[in-house]
């Protein structure tokens, strides 16, 4: 079908380095690769001792190597799209797998006909049509001997549970099981859709920052979702998720209990700001602590670990100065050098403008809604008396120019883009 559909074709053989007929199927694909004039690239992994190495299952573990190998491959190719070889038989074995195994809604939708570069094209043909096929055109293929050894559930499931189904309660058990996947696929086009969306307008860099008014129209099952699909789609995570989790996270969002959190399996956090939820790997959810930076006196210093400069300049006291402070400006009664620029550190206080009496820094960025995720982002200014600008946040009574001030210190921040 190439020159009909105009398409250049390439093969790809992973030989998962578990049983030791694999050499032979692999020589097997590349006489057929031969004489069809198909590149093919090959590979050897030795899949059981990546399972022991990552303490995962060895069924797991091939599928994750495969995979990789297989978009490895198609970047190889340059490739458009990977086609792969599920048929039906597996429809309906994942489907009942799932059912077994307790899964939600998107489990029941079984193998997609196409995920991002992977196609499915004889997901709609049974085992017993391909061998058929491959018969009457006299094609010489393998079979793996291993799937008749029960080992294993899905094994179990094929070579045991289907055919009981099939002889004692319905001889159509397969495509049911189809039909059933294909019913919850046509559901999550009109529903999850929706839901992907979200996401994928408030994903940065596997990190998701949701504004709760996005949430708001959103039922306790369609939360359940959000969540299940940013874990699954987003994050890679299949396992160790269960109901309790979710159930923790809606009664999150529901407590409405601003800058608390809970922890997920796999270092997965959900957090509840301010306006928003937020759910954050463990990778990208460590504690920003630059380094503590002194500054002896005036001038433009780089502070390359905060991602920007700072200029520092003393200037004769102008009444109208004081009023040209900003976020990333500020005006102030002269301070004691040295200047440290640090990060945020437990217990410190300020005593912020037009306020009596010190009060906790963490406290503020509560009342000023500073979410969670930025409070270490924010540089802490201090000079030899204690902590004098936190920027966009508050500014210390003690730097108000008053009348008799003679000289003034500016300070300004110059964000790198």
């Amino acid at each position: 079908m190439a020159d009909k559909l105009n398409i250049t074709l390439g093969a790809a053989h992973l030989n998962h380095g578990i049983r030791p007929e694999s050499k032979d199927e692999q020589s097997l694909v590349a006489k057929y690769c031969e004489k069809l004039n198909i590149p093919l690239i090959t590979a050897l992994r030795d899949v059981p001792a990546a399972a022991t190495r990552e303490g995962k299952g060895l069924e797991e573990t091939a599928r994750i190597l495969r995979y990789e190998f297989l978009e490895h491959s198609a970047e190889e190719f340059k490739a458009s799209l990977v086609s792969l070889g599920h048929n039906t038989d597996d429809q309906a074995e994942t489907v009942l797998h799932h059912i077994i195994r307790g899964s939600g809604l998107r489990g029941l939708m079984g193998i997609p006909a196409k995920r991002g570069i992977f196609i499915r094209p004889i997901l709609c043909c049974k085992g017993e049509e391909l061998v058929r096929f491959l018969k009457n055109r006299k094609i010489k293929y393998a079979t793996d001997k291993s799937n008749m050894e029960n080992n294993y559930l899905r094994n179990k499931i094929r070579n045991t549970l289907l055919p009981m189904l099939r002889n004692e309660f319905n001889p159509n058990i397969d495509n049911t099981l189809v039909r059933l996947g294909n019913n919850i696929s046509e559901w999550w086009e009109a529903t999850g859709k929706r839901i992907e969306n979200i996401l994928e307008e408030y994903e940065d860099n596997n990190n998701f920052n949701i504004p709760l008014d996005k949430l708001d129209g959103l039922g306790d099952f369609e939360i359940y979702l959000l969540i299940d699909i940013a874990l699954k789609t987003h994050l890679g995570i299949f396992q160790d998720i269960e109901k309790c989790h979710f159930d923790a996270a809606k009664a999150l969002l529901h407590s409405g209990q601003s800058g608390k959190s809970i922890n997920f399996p796999h270092g997965i956090t959900i957090s509840l700001e301010q306006t928003s939820l937020r759910l954050t790997k463990k990778s990208a959810n460590k504690s920003y602590s630059p380094p503590e930076i002194t500054l002896p006196s005036t001038g433009k210093y780089n502070l390359p670990s905060w991602n920007m400069s700072v200029k520092i300049e003393q200037l004769p006291f102008n009444e109208d100065l004081s009023f040209l402070s900003s976020e990333d400006e500020i005006y102030m009664a002269s301070v004691d050098f040295p200047i440290k620029i640090r990060g945020r550190k437990p217990g410190d206080r300020i005593n912020p403008f037009g306020m009596k009496g010190r009060k906790k820094l963490s406290d503020i960025m509560i009342d000023k809604k500073v979410p969670l995720y930025k409070r270490d982002q924010i540089p802490i200014i201090e000079d030899k008396k204690g902590i004098i600008w936190v920027p966009g946040v508050a500014t210390d009574e003690k730097t108000r120019i008053l009348k008799k001030t003679k000289q003034i210190t500016r300070i300004k921040l110059i964000r790198d883009n």
